[in-house]
């Protein structure tokens, strides 16, 4: 962002001409904007509501409980599916278990359960 101020300016070759002296097309004279380091505590808080359970669609009517227990469950699957598929080592179509690999989809599957749980719980359901 280049700030100068010139009544006769021109552009040559990425530099800008000004009169006769000629400034780097990329350094500003002028600060463009302050920065404050001071951070305050509020800013880390989220204050946006929950959206109504009607978001959850046919899932609107189970309790928050139920959709935590679904979460924790999942997810539990989800990681020992991981651990078991041995992902860290290398990969072979004999070493793969379709087992495995389908049940380390449920680890998206418990976020998202784990979240209609937080709107379910916000609702007062």
């Amino acid at each position: 962002l280049v700030l100068i101020e010139c009544s006769e300016m021109a552009f040559v070759s990425g530099a800008v001409v000004c009169g006769s002296g000629v400034a780097s097309a990329f350094v500003s004279k002028k600060p463009v904007m302050a920065v404050s380091a001071k951070r305050s505590a509020r800013s880390m808080t989220m204050k946006v509501a929950a959206p109504a359970s009607e978001v959850l669609g046919l899932g609107k009517s189970i309790p928050s409980g139920l959709y935590l227990i679904m979460s924790v469950l999942a997810f539990g699957l989800g990681g020992f599916s991981v651990a078991q598929s041995n992902l860290f080592n290398t990969l072979s179509a004999d070493s793969v278990n379709p087992q495995f690999v389908v049940g380390s989809l449920m680890l998206p599957i418990s976020w998202g359960l784990h979240v209609a749980s937080w709107i379910q719980k916000q609702n007062g359901k």
